[in-house]
């Protein structure tokens, strides 16, 4: 057996389904299962697929008519596509030290069912369920945790899942009377089991859970979860006409719309944490350090935080270190609904608890088997406060329990004692998060918020995180969601605030994407123009840019900034002659502008116009007499113009302040074509003597006598004199003009 053949009739089988040729990707399954005997299990299904394709296609060319023609072949192609998957799947479960195919190879050891499991699983909580409530049985609990990971293991790395098995987790997963705990863990197990290896069967069975569970919280992780198992696989769902129908029906409804909105809307949100966590790592804590030594001399010196606006020295030190304004920052994302948490957690997931998979998506219980042994030493009002819903992901709830009992024993004290005497506020605090989250909508959508954020956690922090496919990775593209990105966020102010959010986070695609489908909906105006336009100038379409932007002048003619913009992307394309137009209308708003000065000369510079681009450097260098860039583009166009003796004696200025080597060399010009040959050959070397060592010296001055070549003899360069000087300057560092 070659692996590497095997490989490669899998690669081409793959092609073939992707082409629509599914004849050619039977024969190339078949053909793995010839090279590679571990493969020859999957022989009836092949045969079987082989079987009804070959019908239908004789069918058709015998010339019979069939109206589910298409229907079969799609089923065809899924089920090629399912049987490519199991036969990469059996590859690696032979030997990949990947997490998932490990669990595949334990879980064909125990050789259970999945009713085993389930009934495993149900007689312990059944048990634990009779116990009284004050009585705690650790041991119990414990079994109870791990036929719950069992359960977790089985639907994630089972594939496929029978028909059977799904109808039993759908029947678990919205049974009222099971656990909130083991109805979460099937549809995570679901949705990774999915995201691992596409199946038709789990997208549906967490839409059933959806459809059928009267657990808002189910509802809500079973809506995100579905949402994003489709994302991942847009490419396989969108040709699936049996889910494009669900899904347009799921539309239809108010309820489910307004559901999927409020999901969308947490993961475009969640797309901005790594941004946040950056910002955290390389300037805000960065910043705090800095302070350090202030805080500590105002501190000492008896001056208090505790009320910064009323402290003006406070207030000069936040400011001046930059704090203040990061502090503002970080409020205004934490109002937009940001994740402010996951930096803080960030660094408390190196619990044991974290190393097992299932752990990560455990509702918080306190009576969880690794609590029980600390419960007793942490008051009533903190464990109150994590049991109810709130902002708190349930892993960094775990995180923070578990933190504590790190914590040397006198400062844990002295942190309860504090938490005590504040009793009161935290009452309070217990009674406005039940409140806030009374309502069903409102409780959907905290849990929404709570299960994207502990997935993000999961796939960013988790210690095998590169063995799973990161579904949050930014940019989310609404528009890539099947069947339902343009048909759910379809009203003006929610599109609007995705463009912003996109082009605010430089997401230009996804924030072009979102603004043309605003222009459909409410029409296009100046703002939404040079928005388009702006994302289009970002990436490079400078011409579709340019076309925003003339089509918002129509709106507001008088606009600085679209002047600016149109000036820039005219220059860009070419169009040097509208540049200059452009140029001059921001100019009579902001006459000594350095950077449009500088863009209209340039532009007057390609259009050969150096009287009229000579002026406009002028009036730069008024502005800015220390300008390297005028003074520069003043030297040259003294060149283009023929004045050599001005313009040797501009580049002696620019020499004297911000020599580089192509001064020298364009100096040499000058001198050249004036007849100081002397002069000439003297700045050439200097031209190569400002290079790192001899050799980079000389090829550069090389290069650029070879750019610049025709346009001296234009000029009327002595050819000869030219040969003589590049000779000696060539000679003198022992470097041949070949070179």
């Amino acid at each position: 057996m070659s692996e590497s053949k095997v490989r490669s009739a899998l690669a081409e089988a793959k092609k073939n389904i992707t082409r629509n040729r599914l004849g050619c990707a039977m024969r190339s399954l078949r053909c793995c299962m010839l090279l590679d005997s571990r493969l020859s299990s999957l022989d009836a299904p092949l045969r079987s697929i082989e079987s009804v394709y070959k019908y239908m296609a004789d069918y058709m060319v015998d010339g019979g008519f069939d109206p589910d023609r298409k229907k079969y072949f799609d089923t065809a192609r899924d089920g090629l596509n399912t049987l490519y998957d199991r036969f990469c799947r059996e590859l690696e479960v032979a030997e990949s030290p990947e997490l998932y195919y490990s669990q595949v190879r334990t879980l064909g050891w125990l050789n259970e069912t999945l009713p085993a499991v389930i009934a495993s699983y149900r007689k312990v909580a059944g048990e634990l369920a009779l116990l009284p409530s004050d009585v705690q049985n650790a041991e119990k609990q414990e079994e109870r945790e791990h036929k719950l990971k069992n359960i977790f293991n089985y639907v994630w790395t089972t594939f496929p899942l029978a028909a059977d098995d799904l109808t039993e987790l759908v029947s678990l997963a919205t049974d009222e009377q099971s656990d909130f705990a083991v109805r979460s863990h099937i549809i995570v197990a679901l949705f990774l089991g999915c995201v691992k290896y596409y199946e038709r069967g789990r997208i549906e069975a967490m839409m059933d859970i959806y459809d059928r569970s009267s657990n808002v919280g189910v509802k809500a992780r079973a809506l995100m979860s579905a949402i994003l198992a489709v994302y991942a696989h847009s490419a396989r769902v969108c040709c699936d006409d049996g889910l494009a129908a669900r899904f347009n029906a799921w539309i239809d409804n108010a309820d489910n719309a307004k559901r999927l909105r409020t999901v969308i809307m947490d993961i475009i949100r969640t797309m901005d944490t790594d941004r946040i966590n950056k910002s955290m790592k390389e300037d805000f804590i960065p910043a705090l350090q800095k302070m350090k030594p202030e805080l500590d001399s105002m501190l000492k010196s008896g001056s208090s935080p505790t009320d910064i606006e009323g402290n003006p020295e406070w207030e000069e030190l936040m400011e001046k270190s930059g704090v203040g304004k990061k502090l503002r920052e970080f409020s205004e994302l934490q109002s937009e609904g940001a994740d402010m948490m996951m930096f803080a957690f960030s660094n408390l997931k190196g619990f044991p608890f974290f190393n097992e998979l299932p752990n990560w998506f455990l509702p918080f219980d306190e009576n969880h088997s690794r609590i029980l042994s600390m419960k007793s030493a942490i008051p009533d009002s903190i464990m109150s406060l994590l049991s109810v819903p709130g902002a708190m992901c349930d892993s960094d709830k775990y995180s923070f329990v578990f933190s504590l009992e790190k914590l040397p024993k006198a400062h844990r004290d002295a942190m309860f004692s504090q938490l005590q005497q504040q009793e009161e506020v935290l009452r309070q605090s217990i009674e406005e998060a039940t409140l806030s989250t009374s309502t069903s909508e409102n409780l959907f959508a905290n849990e929404s918020l709570r299960y994207i954020r502990d997935l993000n956690r999961f796939l960013k922090l988790f210690k095998y995180k590169g063995q799973f496919e990161d579904v949050l990775r930014p940019p989310f593209s609404v528009n890539k969601i099947p069947f339902m990105g343009d048909k759910v966020i379809d009203d003006a102010d929610t599109v609007q605030m995705i463009g912003e959010f996109y082009l605010r986070r430089k997401y230009y695609p996804e924030a072009e994407a979102m603004f043309r489908r605003l222009g459909k909906i409410a029409g296009e105006d100046a703002s939404l123009l040079e928005k388009l336009g702006y994302t289009l100038q970002q990436q490079g379409k400078y011409n579709e840019a340019l076309t925003q932007y003339r089509k918002a002048e129509l709106f507001n003619s008088d606009s600085l900034w679209l002047a600016k913009r149109m000036a820039g992307l005219c220059r860009r394309t070419g169009a040097y002659e509208d540049a200059v137009e452009y140029y001059d209308a921001a100019l009579l708003k902001q006459p000594d502008n350095e950077s449009m000065l500088m863009g209209k000369g340039i532009s007057l510079t390609l259009l050969k116009r150096y009287g009229e681009a000579l002026k406009v450097f002028y009036q730069m260098l008024y502005v800015n007499e220390h300008n390297a860039n005028a003074l520069r583009s003043i030297a040259w166009c003294e060149y283009m113009l023929g004045d050599y003796d001005k313009s040797i004696s501009s580049y002696s200025r620019v020499i004297g302040q911000f020599a580089e080597p192509v001064d020298y060399i364009n100096q040499g010009h000058a001198c050249l074509l004036s007849g100081n040959y002397k002069k000439c050959l003297e700045v050439y070397r200097l031209s190569v003597s400002m290079a790192k060592d001899t050799v980079a010296g000389i090829k550069y001055f090389l290069r650029n006598i070879k750019d610049d070549y025709e346009q001296l003899v234009d000029k009327g360069c002595d050819k000869t004199a030219l040969d003589i000087i590049v000779d000696k300057v060539c000679e003198g560092a022992y470097i041949s003009p070949e070179q």
